[in-house]
């Protein structure tokens, strides 16, 4: 599946595992205490995490970027 982050573009030229290396970090602290949410950029779906939670929204490749791996 492919991450539905702005880091997560694949850049023209560039390739998935680049994209990955631009993989933001979350804070263990943060997650425990409050949850986090990351970006949605694939859709309008939006979800509230709660306290011990980390919601990412990802999507399946598709067929070109399925070719490029």
């Amino acid at each position: 599946h492919v991450d539905c982050q702005e880091w997560a573009k694949v850049v023209p030229g560039g390739s998935l595992s680049d994209a990955m290396n631009r993989a933001p970090s979350y804070s263990i602290k943060r997650i425990l205490e409050s949850g986090v949410t990351a970006s949605n950029t694939c859709g309008k779906i939006n979800a509230e995490a709660k306290p011990g939670e980390l919601i990412i929204f990802e999507r399946p490749p598709t067929f070109w970027e399925r070719l490029r791996e």
